[in-house]
């Protein structure tokens, strides 16, 4: 019951993974409460296609460019 079951290994099977849908409100409201600020212009769900596939998007979504470089740290 996953993407990852589906795509890569071609099966469909087993439950779905368990929704905190507590958290999921708590993130909700946070990215809300981040765009109504104007800390957060945009933002995109990286769940299907990773970084990469979202910046593509919107980045052709808003016709400019895009630059990702790694960290030298990871936090």
């Amino acid at each position: 019951a996953s993407l990852y079951l589906r795509d890569v290994l071609g099966r469909e099977e087993g439950a779905p993974p368990p929704v905190d849908l507590a958290l999921e409100k708590k993130t909700g409201d946070l990215v809300r409460g981040l765009i109504r600020s104007g800390a957060v212009q945009v933002a995109h769900d990286l769940s299907d296609g990773g970084l990469a596939c979202a910046a593509a998007d919107m980045a052709l979504a808003s016709n400019v460019g895009v630059d990702l470089a790694p960290t030298s740290q990871l936090h």
